[in-house]
Parts: structure tokens; C-alpha cells; sequence
């Protein structure tokens, strides 16, 4: 008879295996696709962003006369934003700024890149925060903040101490305290 912490164990075993299968499926199909095996194709809705969102983005790049190739590495970008669980909807709108300012496509996607590297760095400064104890009251929204200070100057070493001490960040950088309700406070 299993007992009910070897029941879970398998649980997440079997979510473990299923989220590993559907992150190496997606790989595979999006590498192919950029091999120019195929043209675009949305992901399927394991991948988080709707169908509807991806057909979106698709025909928005397309109408923005990007390339078959730019536009893989947007759906690419946006798929995986929201795979590791970053605020995939920041890149899309990185998209759109650019696309309304008439950027060059190669541009447009170079600065979503960036964007998603800056949210990605930003994520690894929100989850050493989370490891030392300091929570945050919306973790995308810690992301994002955190990601806007990033681009504003600040270090990851300057926006943990602004956290962990209440100090002031740099001028100019969003206020990262925001994100982060003190320790012994009650949370509003």
C-alpha cells in the first residue's frame, strides 16, 4: 500500500516527466522550423501563450514585413518567456513599440532579445531574493521592476541590498521596495 508522501513523490515525478517531454518537444519544433524545415507555425496550448495570442504575433510580424526566420525567433522568444515563466507579455509589447516606431525588423528583434536577457538576469535577482527570505507580493511583477531597474542602471547586488536594507536605489531606477513587503509588516 503507498503511503501518501510516495503517492506525491510519483505525482511530481510524473509532472516532472511531462513538463521535460512537452519543454523538448517544443525545442525540436521550433529548431526545425528555423532550420527552414517549415514555415511558422503557432505552438500548441502546452506551451502557455494561447493560440489566438501566438496567430497574433504571427500575422503582426508578418504585416511588419519580417522575415519567415524573425518571425520564428519572435514566437521563439515570446513561447520561451513564457515557458521559464518570465512576463512574456513584456517582449510582445517590445514587439509593438518597435513595429510602431518603423523599425527595421532585425532591429525590433534584436531590442526583444535584449529584453528578454534583461528579464531573464531580473528573474535570477528575484529568485535569490525568494531563496534569502524576502517574498515578493506579485512575482511578475517583481520581475518586472526589477527588470526595469536593471535597465536603469542598478546591479543585481545594488537591487538586492535596496530590498534586504530598504535603502533608495539608483536615480532614476524604479523603486524595487515596491515588490517586496517588509519582513514583520503586515502585507497591504
Amino acid at each position: 500500500m503507498r503511503t501518501p508522501r510516495k503517492a506525491r513523490r510519483a505525482k511530481v515525478r510524473r509532472g516532472g516527466c511531462w513538463l521535460l517531454g512537452l519543454a523538448a518537444w517544443s525545442w525540436v519544433g521550433l529548431s526545425g522550423a528555423l532550420a527552414g524545415a517549415r514555415p511558422v507555425e503557432p505552438p500548441r496550448q502546452q506551451s502557455g501563450v494561447s493560440e489566438r495570442e501566438t496567430e497574433a504575433l504571427i500575422d503582426g510580424c508578418r504585416a511588419a514585413g519580417f522575415t519567415e526566420e524573425e518571425t520564428q525567433r519572435m514566437v521563439r522568444l515570446v513561447v520561451g518567456a513564457k515557458l521559464a515563466g518570465l512576463p512574456h507579455v513584456d517582449l510582445v509589447n517590445k514587439l509593438r513599440e518597435g513595429v510602431a516606431k518603423g523599425a527595421d525588423p532585425e532591429v525590433v528583434v534584436t531590442a526583444v532579445e535584449a529584453k528578454a536577457r534583461v528579464l531573464r538576469r531580473a528573474k535570477g535577482v528575484v529568485d535569490a531574493l525568494v531563496l534569502d527570505g524576502e517574498l515578493p507580493r506579485d512575482y511578475p511583477f517583481a520581475v518586472q521592476i526589477v527588470a526595469d531597474a536593471l535597465e536603469a542602471g542598478m546591479d543585481g547586488a545594488a537591487i538586492q541590498r535596496a530590498v534586504r536594507e530598504g535603502g533608495p536605489g539608483a536615480p532614476g531606477a524604479p523603486d524595487v521596495r515596491k515588490a517586496f513587503p517588509r519582513r514583520g509588516a503586515g502585507s497591504n
